[in-house]
């Protein structure tokens, strides 16, 4: 999926290499939907970041975001994504991709 965001949202060309990188993801269950909580470490100032959410491999634009600023002040932050649970469907996979400057740095797969 890193292409289709190059394309989307870079015209094609990523602006250079990251060194950012996210941990393994941990998927909980709520009263709401789901949380994904991971460790993104080498983050760079200046840097932005997106996520895609993915169920039964298809893209859900409600559920994905596109490119913002890093909103966090170091270069290393737990981040907490919370996902509704509308559409949430049992054997459905729900696939979380995070990019910062469009480079896939981390993804996770959910079973409901």
């Amino acid at each position: 999926h890193q292409v289709a965001v190059a394309n989307e949202f870079y015209g094609g060309r990523l602006p250079g290499p990251v060194a950012a990188t996210a941990s393994a993801m941990e998927f909980t269950p709520t009263d709401g939907g789901l949380q994904a909580t991971f460790t993104v470490t080498g983050m760079e100032a200046g840097r932005e970041w997106l996520y895609r959410t993915y169920r039964g491999g298809v893209l859900d634009p409600a559920l994905s975001t596109e490119p913002t600023p890093w909103p966090y002040a170091t270069p290393e932050d737990r981040v907490t994504i919370a996902l509704s649970s509308e559409g949430l469907q049992p054997g459905v996979p729900v696939r979380l991709e995070v990019f910062i400057d469009g480079y896939l740095v981390g993804a996770g797969e959910y079973l409901p």
